[in-house]
């Protein structure tokens, strides 16, 4: 396409994968509560509401738990100290 005075438009962008950076904490945390509940020998519906606040888009036994930070993470102390 053309863009001022007629010259060529040239579009560039740059990729730092900050999101990739980002989400470190969050796998860490997840791999922790894992173990957490692994090494209690939690079931996994269980852990994957409790987790829920994690992701995104909760999916599997998380999916319909209420996307609310603090609703999720009231469900996280439950079922942690269970």
């Amino acid at each position: 396409s053309l863009g001022f005075l007629g010259q060529p438009h040239t579009m560039v962008t740059y990729t730092r994968a900050s999101d990739s950076v980002l989400c470190v904490p969050l796998m860490i945390d997840a791999a922790v509560w894992c173990d957490y509940f692994s090494n209690r020998s939690w079931p996994h519906e269980n852990v994957a509401k409790a987790l829920a606040y994690l992701f995104k888009i909760p999916e599997g036994a998380a999916k319909g738990v209420d996307p609310g930070f603090f609703k999720q993470m009231s469900e996280l102390d439950s079922q942690a100290i269970s």
